[in-house]
Order: structure tokens, then sequence, then C-alpha cells
């Protein structure tokens, strides 16, 4: 069955008016406010607005009106109250139809309004002087009545005034500059602005544009002094002003940076104002200092300037690497000094890698230049400054050779080598040739590093040559004639010096010739060195002097020795002393015994050779090459003498090597200086050889551990666990990576020669040489060590002359390892040793009984000693034979003698040795410093102990892992990573350090108030979370993932360190700053709701959270993790943080 609806809701809308006319007024309360008589803006009063109404059917009729102001207040003096208001004009409610009141005026009052219309009735604020005004209008209709109650004042302007606080703390009114005073980079000030309101009305800002340079910033620009804000009378408004100067080089210029304020109100007399602010951004200066600093400079003023960060260019933007003295302290200044000792060639001196001084004289390119961010790897020795980077050059250049402004150097100043006039009595002649045919014919040598006019020059005169020339910048020629082919007055004696680049040392087959006392034709000079033959056959007798022990020891010995030489053939030492050769050694040319090769003729020109260069080991081969060194490298062997058998070219009685067999000559007595090499292993480390590495292309990359003193081959292999490649250079520098640079080639065996300064016996590369090695890999090895084994008892060298000798034992024992070589051999071959020592104090007693037997040509030694220590006794016996040749001074007579001489002596020597008053060597004495309740250094380690002295202190703080001790009051001893305090602000050198020590009455141990602060020169940075740097502050491990992050801006610091990010968001603005995964960097403004912190999973810091990746370009600090950011905020109220002043989290 179907339904139907009933009934249907039905809305009405109606507007209901009255037949008739109906009035209205709106709005029926006008308000004026504030009117300053007498302004600008006022003359004639102000006017408002009412509408009048009739929303009825008929015509409305205005009747008539009561216009009356019924309160006011007079006040004719400007600076009395207000009177008490009382009744004033027509208040008798009669319909007067006035159309002023006085104060108030209405114009154009309609007499009808028509049906359903409206119009406006304007009235008028005129007051002539100040006070509060009400008035009340009236209108009557036929349509009804309506009110309107219309108000007002009248008052004096607005004043605006203004004081600005200066950099002294003084304030200044009216005065639009804001003085900053010296600010020094990297810091923050804040100084305020104050606007004041001395007038009566309210003063209202129209114009206010605060300062957004880079420099000054308003810390609130949306809530201080905006445009629109009323600033009623007596009450003044603040707006702080922050100068931000960012952190800088050393030695940066002072330089100005200057903002304003923009600022007007609606004061009649103000107009538009710029309240200027300024401030100078001062550097600090390190290095040599100009004697008077220049105007402005409150920190001295540094010779060298900084330039800017350059690429290092392939070839070298700066040429000329310099070595530091101390690696481990080495900053900008430190190379500043290095460069201006270099005698006015350093016009630029720029530091690389954190530990690499540069120096040039030429102006770099500009097209070289970046930006300072690439510039941010800190010194090895001052984490402050920067030291260049991985590839590029923090470049400083001398203010009394070069201009910046005008980028030119200035005149006179060292602008590229130059021709030595002279050097000696030798003066420069020409420019010659040479060529296939040499120009001079006698003595020569290349030295790669070294070489100048001065070294060639003087190599030749030593040598008894009148004309000495230099070759392609490390070739140097001698002779007393020139080739009849010689080509002068020549060009193209150009390359500079290897070692002194001021000066020219020939150029590609041209030679810088230099002649005594210029005379080319002169004939040779006297030689320096007087020589000695001997006839092949002869025979010759040296009576060797007795001997005598030295102080620690009481031995005798007569000895004497008969040599009876019968030969017709070549010896190696017919005329040179047998205690100088030692004996035939391998070689060969991929992998060079010595590694600088000479001239000369003879055994004895060879060695003089050697020994005017400044080499101890002279190696003669194949007849008559020279070679010269100062220990044997590439694995050389001793070899039978037989295989030195080839005649000297030039004296064919005397022996010059073999085929890939060196005649070795040494004078010095020490022979463990002799056979030295990389060795093919070290623990699970293989030898891939010798590699060519450049500053700017480096073959390893990813961590260089700061080993100093110490650095070997063993303690580099133990610095890059965890690596797969390590490498050692230029004997004290330690590389790690995970892999070999792409562009890494081999270089030859022998330029790896350079001793290792942690261990004398092993060979750490050399400049630009690398010597490499592979984790658990062999590789093609260019070295290989001595075939020689180590034993108790060993061969070792003695000359007729030697005595052997009993040595009292001291609380420190050393034991010494020698290798066995053939039995024929003259000559020892140290291939290892090993050093045991106690350092603990004790009363040492011990004897030794020693026999020596000689007789005509064989000595015979045997010795036992025996050494006690508190913690430990060690007995040892050697016994060792062996056989020498002596042959000294020849004489005229020929006589045979033999003595045999037995001798024993007892000796027995007890001490007690007192603790040492000086640290251990792998520690550094600062000073006396003061001390309060504000810590120089902030951990105590102990107080109260009774055996403190300064090393034990030092040793403890070592264990805790810090980098500093010290010791005061006698009994304590403090530890920290940092100097704190007094110790920043007043300095060391303080006096006051002289309680003994609780542990050792010789020692002191600081004072009351006084602390004796060393550092720790071993102490290396861990593994950390950096908790403040710049203005930046530590918050937390947070949760981050590529689908949600918690920072939404992605940047790309071309550092991946933890300051490199944050600087990075620091140049965008940007409050919120993170890293992850080692290097990914991140920014925003606010951190999302979303985020979250990492959770604990029972660790407390962010390490055990997962925020533990090393960053890649430092990989002692922590760059958040997988899934993991660290996570840093932008507090600029805070005190900004130098990169050093880092906080261990972990």
């Amino acid at each position: 069955m179907d339904s139907y609806v009933n009934t249907v809701p039905v809305i009405l809308r109606g507007t209901a008016v009255t037949s008739g006319p109906s009035f209205t007024m709106i709005p029926n309360n006008v308000a004026f406010g504030g009117l300053v008589p007498g302004a600008a803006d006022t003359i004639g009063g102000l006017n408002k607005s009412i509408s009048l109404g009739n929303v009825g059917l008929q015509p409305l009729k205005i009747i008539s009106w009561d216009f009356d102001e019924t309160y006011g207040s007079v006040d004719d003096d400007d600076d009395a109250d207000d009177a008490t208001p009382t009744p004033a004009g027509d208040v008798d409610g009669e319909m007067d139809k006035k159309m002023t009141t006085g104060n108030f005026t209405i114009y154009s009052m309609p007499s009808t309004i028509t049906n359903q219309s409206s119009t406006a009735l304007v009235i008028n604020f005129n007051p002539t002087v100040h006070g509060s005004y009400t008035a009340l209008l009236k209108i009557y209709t036929n349509g009804g009545n309506q009110t309107a109650v219309i108000t007002g004042s009248a008052a004096g302007a607005a004043v605006l005034t203004f004081t600005t606080d200066q950099y002294d703390g003084t304030v200044l009114k009216n005065v639009p500059y804001m003085d900053y005073g010296n600010r020094m980079a990297g810091t923050l000030a804040t100084q305020s602005l104050h606007v004041t309101n001395d007038g009566e009305s309210a003063l209202i800002i129209s114009k206010s544009k605060p300062p957004t340079s880079d420099f000054f910033r308003s810390l609130n620009p949306t809530g201080d002094l905006t445009e629109g804000e009323a600033v009623e009378p007596d009450e003044t408004e603040d707006a702080a002003v922050q100068l931000s100067s960012p952190v800088s080089q050393v030695n940066v210029a002072p330089y100005n940076v200057s903002s304003a304020w923009v600022l007007n109100g609606n004061d009649p007399n103000f107009g538009v104002h710029f309240i200027n602010m300024s401030a100078r951004i001062v550097s600090r200066q390190v290095g040599p200092m100009l004697a008077t600093a220049l105007p402005g400079d409150v920190n001295g003023t540094a010779r060298y300037r900084y330039l800017g960060c350059y690429t290092n260019a392939q070839g070298g933007t700066l040429p000329t690497l310099l070595q530091a003295s101390n690696r481990a302290t080495f900053e900008n200044g430190q190379c500043q000094t290095l460069a201006l000792a270099q005698g006015g060639i350093a016009n630029f001196a720029g530091t690389m890698y954190a530990g690499e001084c540069w120096i040039g004289g030429n102006i770099p390119d500009p097209s070289l230049q970046v930006s300072d961010e690439m510039c941010t790897m800190t010194c090895v020795g001052d984490s402050t400054q920067y030291c260049g980077a991985s590839g590029f050059l923090s470049i400083f250049y001398d203010t009394n050779a070069y201009n910046a402004t005008s980028g030119t150097l200035l005149p006179g100043v060292y602008t590229g080598p130059k021709i030595a006039p002279s050097s000696g009595n030798y003066r420069y002649v020409d420019c010659v040739t040479d060529g296939g045919t040499r120009t001079l014919s006698g003595s020569s040598y290349i030295e790669p590093t070294i070489m100048s006019v001065d070294s060639c020059v003087k190599f030749c005169s030593q040598n008894g040559y009148s004309l000495a020339g230099l070759e392609y910048a490390q070739e140097c020629y001698c002779g007393n004639s020139l080739a009849s082919t010689t080509g002068v007055n020549q060009t193209g004696c150009s390359m500079p010096c290897k070692g002194n680049a001021s000066q020219y040392c020939g150029g590609s087959y041209r030679l810088s010739l230099y002649a005594l006392n210029g005379n080319v034709t002169g004939g040779a000079p006297k030689p320096t060195t007087t020589t000695t033959t001997v006839p092949a056959t002869s025979t010759s007798s040296v009576l060797a002097p007795p001997t005598t022990s030295s102080s620690s020891s009481r031995s005798s010995a007569s000895t004497s020795a008969t040599t009876t030489t019968t030969s017709s053939a070549p010896t190696s030492s017919a005329t040179a002393p047998t205690s100088a050769y030692k004996g035939c050694y391998s070689d060969s040319t991929g992998s060079r015994t010595l590694s600088l090769q000479a001239s000369g003729g003879t055994v004895e020109t060879f060695r003089a050779s050697c020994t005017a260069l400044g080499y101890q080991i002279a190696g003669l081969e194949y007849y008559g090459e020279c070679w010269c060194g100062n220990s044997l490298g590439g694995g050389s062997t001793i070899q039978p003498d037989t295989d030195c058998n080839l005649p000297c070219t030039a004296n064919a009685s005397q022996m010059c090597g073999g085929s890939n067999r060196l005649s070795i000559y040494l004078d010095a007595p020490d022979l463990t200086k002799i056979v030295i090499s990389q060795p093919p292993t070290v623990g699970s480390w293989n030898s891939l050889g010798c590699y060519v590495d450049d500053g700017a292309y480096r073959v390893l990359n990813d961590l260089v551990p700061q080993l100093g003193a110490k650095t070997s081959i063993t303690t580099c292999a133990s610095a890059c666990a965890g690596y797969n490649f390590f490498g050692v250079e230029y004997g004290q520098e330690c590389y790690c990576g995970m892999t070999l640079s792409s562009s890494a080639a081999t270089a030859p065996a022998a330029d790896c020669s350079m001793t290792c300064v942690g261990n004398a016996s092993q060979l750490c590369g050399n400049g630009y040489r690398l010597g490499v090695y592979k984790l658990g890999s062999s590789g093609s090895s260019s070295s290989s060590s001595s075939s020689s084994s180590s034993s108790a008892t060993s061969t070792s060298t003695s000359s007729a002359s030697t005595s052997a000798s009993a040595t009292s034992s001291s609380s420190s024992s050393t034991t010494t390892s020698s290798s066995s070589l053939s039995p024929s051999s003259t000559f020892s071959s140290i291939a290892s040793f090993t050093t045991s020592t106690s350092s603990t104090p004790a009363s040492t007693s011990s004897s030794t009984t020693t026999t020596t037997t000689s007789s005509t040509s064989s000595t015979t030694s045997t010795s036992t000693s025996t050494s006690a220590s508190a913690s430990s006794t060690t007995t040892s016996s050697t016994s060792s034979t062996s056989t020498a040749t002596s042959s000294a001074t020849p004489t005229t007579t020929s006589s045979t003698s033999s003595s045999t001489s037995t001798s024993t002596t007892t000796s027995t020597t007890s001490s007690s040795v007192k603790p040492s008053a000086t640290l251990a060597s792998t520690f550094s004495a600062l000073g006396c410093y003061q001390d309060s309740n504000s810590r120089s250094l902030n951990v105590l380690a102990y107080k109260g102990n009774a055996t403190n002295t300064p090393l034990g202190c030092a040793l403890t703080c070592r264990s805790q892992g810090y980098r500093y001790s010290g010791v005061e009051y006698a009994n304590e001893c403090y530890c920290d990573n940092l100097l704190q305090g007094s110790a920043v602000t007043a300095g060391s050198g303080q006096t006051g350090c002289n309680m003994q020590c609780s542990g050792d009455a010789t020692q002191t141990c600081g004072g009351s108030n006084r602390i004796a602060i060393a550092q720790d020169t071993q102490w290396k940075q861990s593994f950390f979370t950096v908790a403040k740097a710049a203005l930046w502050r530590f918050a937390d491990c947070y949760v981050d993932s590529a689908a949600s992050r918690v920072l939404n801006v992605t940047l790309s610091p071309v550092n991946k360190t933890v300051e490199g990010c944050l600087g990075a968001c620091g140049a965008k603005g940007l409050l919120l700053c993170g890293v992850e995964y080692g290097g990914e960097c991140y920014g925003a403004y606010q951190l999302p709701t979303s985020a979250q912190i990492a959770p604990s999973t029972g660790q407390p810091n962010s390490l055990g959270r997962g925020c533990n990746k090393p960053c890649s370009s430092n990989a002692t600090i922590a760059c958040g993790g997988a899934g993991r950011m660290n996570l840093y905020t932008l507090n600029a109220t805070l005190p900004f943080v130098r990169p050093s002043e880092v906080e261990r989290l972990a």
C-alpha cells in the first residue's frame, strides 16, 4: 500500500518595515582619540562621519537637533596637569540647531531623508588647546529621535629620543652610532638600542628596518621596535643587536664591518634616522711579528698575513717543502718562522695536510683560490688553527714582499732564482754547453735534494779542481779545463738549484760554470787532501798504541799487530787503511744499496767525494762507479771479497767492486748504521715496495696517526690496525688506508732510503716516497732482509788498536743481538737490536772478568757480566772471535813483530740510583701555572699521595687517557685534556712551584695554588662525540631514515666532519644540524614532532645507541650511524667554542 506525505514544512522569511518613516543613527558613539594641535597632519582638525538613515516607507523629516559640549577641560600650560572637567557650552537641552560647540563642528545636516535611504553627517574635531572633550548630538525627526556621544582629546606631540650602548659600557643619548670596538674573530657581542617616548601622545613607530647583514642582526626582529608599535608616554622599548664575527684563519688583517637600523616615528621633529653600528674584527697573530704594530692591530701585527685557501696544483702551488724541527708542535707560526729563515726567498708560506710547510717566491695563481671552507684541517700542534687540507694550502704572504691590495710584489724582492755571482774564491764565468763529451771530465756527483752552487764548488775545490759546473738543477761536475767542443755564451742555464731555489744550477745540457778566481785557464788549485801511495807489492808494519778503558770500567790490554802483504794483483785496500774497508756487498740497479751517485777515479778520490758531500759510506762498483750514503738499503748483504774483483779504471792496482758488487768503505766505527732495510714482513703485513706520494694526491687517505719520535714500521703497523694498508714516509710520517689511491705509482726501492726516527734499523720511505704494506697478502717487495741470523755468539770486527773493556752495569740493561756473517768476513752487519730497560731505582753490583789474548793477527775476547735490579735479574754471556787485518800509516821500515798478553781484571761497583728529577722523554714540562677553585686542570687524580712525583702523576693521567697532568701542593695530581681557568688567562712562567714532592724530596711538585703542568707528547685523541663547537651544542642521537627525515635540508660540506657540517648549516642560517652515516649532513629550522631519540638499549651514551660511525674526514669523531643522526642545535646566546674545545661524551 502506497503512503503519502500529509504535511510539508515551509520556511518564510521577510523584513518588517514601518509604513511611515523610521530614523536610525550609526554609530551612536564617535571617538576621535588623541590629536596634536598644530601638527602637520592635524591642520584643520580631524573628520569623522555618522550615517543618518530612514528605514521606513515614508520620507523622514529632520525637525530639530541639540548639539551641546557637555564637559571640557582647558589647559593653557602644556606642562600642567589637566584641569577638572567643568560644564561647557549650551546644556539647556533646547533644540537650538547649533552647528558647532567650539571644538566639534557638524556639516550639512539634511532636512529630509527619503524612504529606505541614508546620508552621511560629517563631524570635525579641531581643538586649539590641550584637554579632553565630550559632546552630545540629539536629533529629532518625525520617525523617532537618536543621540550620539562624541569624544576627543588634544595633547602635545610624541617625542622620540634614543640611546645607544657602546663597547666600553657607556651609553650615548641621541647619537646615531653603536661602536662595538675591536672584536676577536669567532666571538659574539650584544649591545642594545633604546627608544623612549618623552612626549604626551603615543609614539607610533612608523618605520623600523633592523640590520640584516652577515655580522649584525636583531635578536628579536619581529618583536622589538616593529612598525606600527605604539610606545606610550614615558615608556622605553629596547632592541638587542648582536655582532657575530665568523671564525677566521690566523693572521687575517683587521677589517671593519658595519650596518644600520633605519628608524622613524610620529614625532613631528624626528624624521628618518639611520642608527649606524660598526666593529673592527681582529684575528690571532702568530709567527714572526713586525716591530711596530699597524694601527688597530690590538694583538700585534704578524709579518705574514693570510692570503687565502688555494688548491695545490700539480707540481706545487708553492714549490718548496720545508721540514719542521718538531712536527708534533707544528702550526702556521712555525711554518712562517721557517719561511723567514730561508733568506728572503719565501714571499709566500703555506700549510697543508695539518703538518706540511711549503714556500715559494712567485704569486700564487689567483684562479687556484677557493673558499676557506676547503682549508679546515686543524694543525698537528694547535687544533685552534687551520693548516690547509689534503690537496689544499692555507697561504700567507710576507707583508715586506707583497702588496695584497694591488696584487703585486714590492720592488726589489725575490722573484725567482738568480745567477750566484760567486762562491768563496770561485767566480761565475758563463753558461756553457754540455753533452755526450763532458765539458768537465773530472769528478762529479748527483744530489736531488740539497744541490747548490756552494756545495758543488766546495766539492770540486776539495777534490783539487779549479772549475765547477752545475747542470740540470742537481748535477755537479769538476775539471781543470774545458773540453774543446764546449760552446760558450749560451742560454738555458735557468733551472733553480734543488738545494737553493734562489740560485740557478744550469739547465738541460747547460752548465753554470764557476772558475777559481774567475780564471778558466788558471790550472788546478792546491789539493786540500793528501794521498800516500804504497806499491802493490810491499811489506809494512804498524804498531798499534796501547789503549785504556773508559771512565765506566777498568781494563788494560797491550796489543801489537803485524800485517804482511805480498801480492802482484790489485787489492781492495792497497792505498787505503784496511780499517776503512768493510767488505764486498751486493747491489742491483733496481734497488740501490747506496742512493747517491758521485764520481772520483781512485779509492781515495771516491771516498773524498762522499766525505765532501757529507756521507760516511763510499761504495765502488764496476771499475769506477762511485756511490755514497749513510746506510745500506735495498736488502744488501755481505758477499765474498772475491766477488769485488774489477780493477779501478784510474788505478788498476786497486779494486773497484764488481758487477752488482760494491767495495764498501767506512771510516766511522759505528757499524750499526750500515745494513738497514725495509723488512718484507711485519707481523701479518707484507711489503708492497716503494710508492710515489704527493701531498695533493695521497696514496693512503683514511688516517694519519701522529707517532712523532716513535715512528717506525712496527709502530705504524700497530697504529693502522683495522685498515688494509699502511705506509711510512719521510722517516716520521705514518698513513693508513682501506684502499690504495687509483693514481698510486711505484718508485724504485732505492728511493725509500730514509731511516725511521723511531727505529734506526728500519727504512721509512723518503721525501714524497711511501713504503707501503698490505695486510695478509704478499706483494712485490723491493727490499729483502739480510741473510744473517741472530745468535748469542757473533762475529764482530776488531782492529789491532782496539782493547777489550769490562763495563759496570746500572739500573738499565741493554742487550744487543748481532747478525752472524761468514767467518771470513771482517765486517759486522747489524740487522736488529732489542733493548730491555728497568726504571726502578736499585742498588746494583756487578763483577766482570775479561781475558784478552793478542797475537800477530788474531784476537780472542771472552767476557761474562751479571746485572741485577729490583725487578729483574739478567745474566748474559758473550763470546766473540774476530779476525782483523790492520793497515795504518805506511812506514819505510819493514819488520815483523809479535806479542802475546793476557790480562784479568775484576771490578765490583755498588751504586744507588735516585729517581730522575726530570720527566721521561715522552712528556714535556710546560711550566708553573696559577691554580684556584677554578681549576687549571679539572680532573683530580689523587691527593694526599705519599709517593707523588711529576712522572708518577703524568703516568697516572696517561693511563686514564688525559693529555695534561699537573702536580700541586707536594702530594696532589690533576689531569685534563684542555688547559682551563687561570692556566689560560695567566699563562705559564709563574713562581711558587717550589714544594718538595711527597715521593721524592729531590724534585718539586708545584706549590700552594701553584700547579706544575706537563703534556703527554704521545697523547692521541680517542674516538668521541663532539659535544659543542662554535655556537652549536649536541642534543642527542636520533632515529632517522630516508623515508622520514628528521631534518629536511640536505647539505654537502667539503669536509666530512662534524665541524664541516655545522659550518654548512650555519652558512644557510639553519637552527638544527645533523650528521649521519659517517658524513651525510642535514639541517632544518625546526624539529618535527615525530622525531624520536634513539632507544637506550641499556647504553646511556650516544655511541652505544648507534651514533658511532667515524667521520669520513676524521676517524676520531662520531658522525652518526646507519639510520642514526647526531643532532646539534644552534644557541646564539652561548659562548663561542673553538674547534679544540670539544667535550668527550664517551
